[in-house]
């Protein structure tokens, strides 16, 4: 997520990168109260039935702490993030907020932002997220989680679209030569056809034949023909 909103601002992809991190920071907000809930709740149950403390319970606190402050540190980082993108737009209102409720949560919003991976770094990052969630939306979409695998699939192709967007808009004229962007643009090519693909077969399961037909328009515009042999 973080390389999608470092190269798509670079690209005008700003309002789309905009959406994708507000209802990405609202399910990070929402798991993170959920397992807040769950934690408090499964440690009062634990220390209920034992007496005297069992260290097993100890231990698993200490897990479900871990787990809670790694989250919150994530929520953080996606907030500065965002807050780049707000600056970006001039919605300096909504940017202060953001960096203001990260500072809140412990971090430095100045020394996160020079953390951030470089623009090869990035597109590295692009392509392998592409695929990740390729992948891991056909495994949910076999197991029925079509919602969740419309969500992975949605992701991996904003990902490649600013891949693209990043060939056409010169940034990999910056970090490669001629014959590696040729090699990297057909690989993107191929990879959004097969991300394409999947999610055809997704819109067929639920019936949607607009979305069906669309993803199938999409993939004969980039040179391809739908069919098992994209997978």
């Amino acid at each position: 997520m973080i390389a999608i909103a470092l190269i798509g601002r670079q690209v005008d992809r700003g309002p789309d990168v905009l959406d994708l991190l507000d209802r990405y920071i609202a399910r990070l907000e929402s798991a993170s109260d959920a397992q807040e809930a769950e934690m408090l709740e499964t440690i009062n149950d634990e220390l209920s039935l034992d007496f005297p403390f069992d260290r097993n319970v100890e231990k698993f606190i200490r897990q479900r702490a871990v787990a809670y402050r790694l989250g919150r540190e994530r929520i953080a980082t996606m907030l500065v993030v965002r807050a780049l993108i707000l600056d970006d737009l001039g919605q300096v209102v909504r940017c202060d907020q953001d960096r203001f409720k990260a500072t809140e949560m412990g971090i430095d919003p100045d020394q996160v932002v020079q953390e951030f991976p470089d623009d090869i770094e990035c597109l590295r990052t692009l392509e392998q997220a592409a695929t990740y969630l390729d992948t891991r939306g056909v495994v949910k979409l076999k197991q029925g989680k079509v919602a969740s695998a419309r969500q992975d699939f949605d992701l991996a192709i904003t990902a490649i679209e600013v891949l693209n967007q990043s060939f056409a808009g010169g940034i990999q004229n910056s970090v490669m030569n001629e014959g590696g962007r040729f090699f990297r643009e057909s690989r993107s090519r191929e990879l959004e056809a097969s991300v394409l693909y999947h999610r055809m077969q997704l819109a067929e399961e639920m019936d949607d034949q607009e979305k069906f037909d669309d993803d199938r328009r999409r993939i004969e515009e980039l040179g391809f023909k739908p069919g098992p042999w994209l997978n």
